[in-house]
């Protein structure tokens, strides 16, 4: 591989391990309540956060390096998939984080690999080789190991309970849709990145996100008798607006966007959307070391698990180049 096939690569895996930081970060601030509120920080409201603090200070970068936009033509196809997977997709895995934990999420979310693949394929017309099926079943062994694993703790004396369960169903659900949107919003998004200006093209899809984030609150409040619209806005400003919910949004945000988009959309810009796409899945393999260096305790389904995953991500990046 040369250096100019390996630098993307590399960005891709930099990006996925940036995420992985990122999503224990975001865990423990959307596990835990503020003290000046009763209520913990909203996964819309963190992914907000982040969209903006991202978007502000690569606004600053853009003018500092004159920088330049991609083509009109380009924007509203960046928007969407921005909108796509910055709004929808990262607030529905920031909502399973504190349901169904970090290592959970990141496998639910290789399941991405095999359908980008296939879009790819089928949009672009990428080499979809049968080696791939054998990556893909290789995958979705490893998420069906750590899916199946019970915690440490758990034991016919303390077992998880039926909140619990019905919790970290909800939060595997919303992995799972949270990995669909995102595979959509690789595939498409990398034609509209292809000879673009990777901070310009970041801050397209980023506005994306950032004006999907306030839709979604104005759409849930309308369809929600129970909630209000006021009051789902307010909900998405609470970090800005309280130090303690700011705080511990601050470093997963400045991990999982400031550090890791750059080279995330980079990466999309070189690489076949495919190999783009199963590279940035790499991120489990980098979620159980730090997982375990931060006290969690994980089962040899889950190492294995991982192992097997990351093990079908390497089988469909080399069918798919």
């Amino acid at each position: 591989m040369s250096v100019s096939e390996s630098l993307p690569a590399l960005a891709a895996l930099g990006s996925a391990a940036c995420w992985a930081v990122g999503l224990h970060l975001f865990r423990r601030s959307l596990s835990q309540s503020g003290v000046e509120t009763a209520r913990p920080t909203t996964a819309a409201a963190a992914n907000l956060f982040k969209n903006a603090l991202a978007f502000a200070l690569f606004v600053v970068v853009f003018v500092a390096i004159d920088g330049s936009l991609p083509p009109a033509g380009r924007w509203s196809v960046l928007f969407w998939t921005g909108v796509l997977g910055f709004a929808i997709g990262d607030t529905l895995f920031l909502a399973a984080l504190p349901r169904c934990g970090v290592q959970v999420s990141a496998m639910v979310a290789l399941v991405h690999v095999p359908a980008a693949v296939i879009l790819g394929w089928i949009l672009h017309g990428e080499q979809l080789a049968p080696l791939a099926l054998l990556g893909s079943a290789s995958i979705l062994a490893g998420l069906a190991l750590v899916l199946t694993e019970k915690r440490p703790v758990e034991s016919a004396i303390s077992p998880r309970t039926p909140l619990e369960s019905r919790a970290r169903r909800v939060g595997i659900a919303c992995a799972a849709l949270a990995a669909v949107a995102q595979a959509v919003a690789v595939v498409v998004g990398h034609g509209a990145m292809q000879g673009a200006e990777v901070l310009g093209g970041t801050l397209v899809r980023i506005s994306g996100g950032i004006v999907g984030a306030f839709a979604l609150a104005l759409v849930l409040g309308a369809l929600d008798p129970k909630l209000r619209i006021g009051s789902e806005v307010a909900d998405l400003v609470r970090p800005w607006r309280e130090r303690s919910a700011r705080r511990g949004l601050f470093l997963a945000a400045l991990f999982g966007s400031v550090l890791g988009l750059p080279l995330f959309h980079l990466a999309l810009r070189a690489l076949p959307s495919g190999v783009a796409a199963v590279l940035f899945a790499t991120t489990p393999l980098f979620t159980l070391p730090l997982g375990l260096f931060l006290g969690e305790r994980h089962g040899w389904r889950a190492a294995f698990g991982a192992v097997l995953g990351i093990t079908g991500v390497a089988v469909v990046v080399s069918a798919a180049t």
